[in-house]
């Protein structure tokens, strides 16, 4: 087959290559002269414009000219590059100095790095793996954990694209698929859902940055099943256990039916395919069983000797009894029809790539089956077949967590899902391109650059939580957790906390530390907290006292039966104010908090505030 004609010239290729690496230097120096200041609810807004269009400008050249490159040094140089470009993007936070990124379990991550390096590490934690990297690596570099964590993200983005290349390359070796894997591996949004979160330090997103590694592994020992690969596989395997056990109960389920198909195939009467069948599918079950083996029994002993994990499964189980009737699910969650947002614009602004790369794996293995049955396949047909398989383990998961209403664990396993079809549709699109440039050699190249150029500029507004897609800027800001911090250190046991957005605990555990008993001067004790009555209105979680939606002029001080402490994060108003425009907790509400004479504010700075708030029987403070 001919390759994708090679249209520009050498010195024309040098000059786009120079260009894109100066695109991607003043991206990164206006990133770093333009650091945030105050919490910034838009990350794409906040963010010099510049920026963003120099470094997408540094990733398309680089593309185009990898696609059609003279010589292979310059195609590895733009494919460098490229890389280098997509990683910058992946560290906005990170270059426009940023404190920490994340709400959620990022801040909880962030506590237990901390636990780390106050000599409170324990293994029973379902995540060591990130943990021990992150302190391993500020440890080596002398950065903070907040820019330790930070700096975490980029490095797996480019591990991520080097996987991509690695295991597609093991697939076909052709110098475009190569250019091909590496364009499609800059579409990091393919492998985030909306639910999740984009870009941040957490097990989720670095595992799947790592998994194609681990199946560029099962790949080459799919085509050379010896000792080494079986090695390199079972290490592999266990890399992803230690980031992510879940993602690696996935993979494990992969091998197993791995094993099972070959199996099937090799004892299955006429018409398997020979590719598929007899002695090859023998040596494939038994190179897989090591690797298997190994590190089933690594995640078994593993899972069981954590309590968490049984607490993990019984509320899998007693979602399901809720999915099934048996239990009365009493909460609900909040709607984007509230918060000013539509499914169909969701879909629009976030998913387009995600249903490309879901067509095109879909009709890449239509093609191979056909082929396949039509004994007409390629040399990588068995090989894409197999690696398929990956995808069934993993749309079960989806399933069962979908069923007990757990919408953001099943949406991690579609994550999965797609680094898998990621794989497949690069080998899909380099084969494609290169049967049309048989006959149609111009319309190949154009087509093919076309579709990764407007695929990456449709990506990046959706790399990160914003409210491009109805979300607030996870940011973290200094001030928030000095605010925590100074908490920690004054609080007492009988103390009570409520907030208004966002979740103490885990704020006050990546202030401090998830597992520290003695902070300051003062003994540290977990805060006493109410559980909210729970109404048609709101979620409560167990860990936070109740603040009722649009408390202004509702007498606060009426809900509690004891003092309480309510923080108040800049985020916490803007995102509610500005973003969802006080459906929750409008301005009234927060000048509600300044002017009560049974509220008083204990603590604050430009980033956070602490109200004591006593309680009462009549609080008829007017907000105008």
């Amino acid at each position: 087959m001919r390759e994708i004609p090679l249209t520009v010239s050498s010195q024309l290729a040098k000059i786009a290559v120079s260009i894109s690496a100066l695109c991607l230097a003043g991206g990164a120096f206006i990133a770093r002269s333009f650091p945030a200041t105050a919490y910034e609810l838009s990350i794409l807004s906040s963010s010099p414009a510049s920026m963003w269009i120099l470094l997408t400008g540094s990733i398309i050249i680089a593309t185009v000219v990898s696609l059609h490159a003279p010589s292979e040094w310059v195609r590895y140089i733009s494919i460098g590059v490229g890389t280098l470009a997509i990683a910058s993007v992946s560290a906005v936070p990170l270059l426009r100095n940023y404190h920490f990124q994340g709400f959620f379990d990022s801040l909880q991550h962030l506590g237990s790095v901390k636990d780390i390096g106050i000599g409170l590490f324990t293994l029973d934690t379902l995540y060591p793996g990130l943990h021990l990297f992150a302190f391993s690596l500020g440890e080596i570099t002398g950065l903070s954990p907040e820019r330790v964590l930070l700096l975490t993200v980029p490095i797996f983005v480019i591990v991520y694209v080097t996987g991509v290349v690695f295991a597609v390359r093991s697939v076909d070796a052709n110098q475009h698929t190569l250019a091909i894997s590496a364009a499609v591996s800059y579409l990091l949004l393919v492998i985030m859902t909306v639910r999740l979160p984009h870009l941040q330090p957490i097990p989720t997103v670095v595992a799947l940055l790592y998994l194609p590694f681990a199946v560029g592994f099962l790949s080459n020992l799919l085509q050379r099943p010896n000792t080494r690969y079986a090695a390199l596989l079972s290490v592999g395997a266990i890399i992803l256990i230690l980031l992510h056990p879940q993602h690696a109960l996935v993979f494990i389920g992969g091998l197993l039916l791995i094993g099972l198909a070959g199996s099937l195939a090799s004892h299955a009467p006429e018409p398997i395919p020979d590719s598929i069948r007899p002695s090859k599918s023998d040596i494939t079950v038994r190179a897989v069983i090591l690797p298997l083996t190994l590190s089933s029994v690594i995640l078994a002993w593993w899972l069981s000797s954590l309590e968490n994990f049984g607490a993990a499964v019984a509320n899998v189980v007693l979602g399901a009894y809720r999915a099934l009737g048996f239990v009365p699910d009493d909460t609900q969650g909040g709607r984007l029809d509230e918060v000013g947002g539509t499914t169909f614009e969701t879909v629009m602004r976030v998913f387009p790539a995600h249903i490309i790369f879901a067509l095109t794996t879909t009709l890449v293995l239509a093609a191979v089956i056909y082929r396949l049955h039509q004994r007409r396949e390629t040399p990588t047909d068995p090989i894409i077949l197999y690696l398929s398989i990956m995808i069934v383990p993993a749309f079960g998961l989806f399933a069962v967590f979908a069923v007990v209403g757990r919408l953001e664990q099943a949406l991690r396993y579609i994550g999965f899902v797609f680094v898998i079809g990621t794989l497949i549709s690069s080998v899909g699109l380099a084969q494609t391109t290169r049967r049309i440039s048989n006959h149609r050699p111009q319309l190949a190249s154009i087509a093919l650059a076309a579709l990764l150029i407007l695929s990456l500029i449709a990506m990046v507004p959706g790399l990160y939580q914003d409210p491009y897609t109805f979300q607030p800027n996870p940011h973290v800001t200094q001030g928030t957790m000095e605010g925590y911090d100074w908490m920690a250190e004054y609080e007492t046991d009988t103390m009570q906390v409520a907030t208004v957005s966002s979740q103490f605990y885990r704020f006050r555990g990546g202030a401090i530390g998830n597992d520290v008993s003695d902070y300051g001067t003062s003994e540290y004790v977990d805060v006493q907290s109410l559980t909210a009555p729970p109404d048609e209105d709101r979620v409560d979680h167990p860990f936070e006292a109740y603040t009722p939606f649009n408390f202004a002029n509702q007498s606060l001080g009426t809900h509690y039966e004891k003092t309480t402490y309510v923080t108040v994060n800049e985020n916490d108003r803007q995102r509610n104010v500005d973003l969802w425009d006080g459906v929750r907790y409008s301005e009234n509400d927060f000048a509600y908090l300044d002017q009560s004479q049974y509220i008083s504010r204990t603590y604050t700075n430009d980033e956070f505030n602490l109200y004591r708030v006593e309680p009462t029987d009549d609080d008829s403070t007017e907000i105008p």
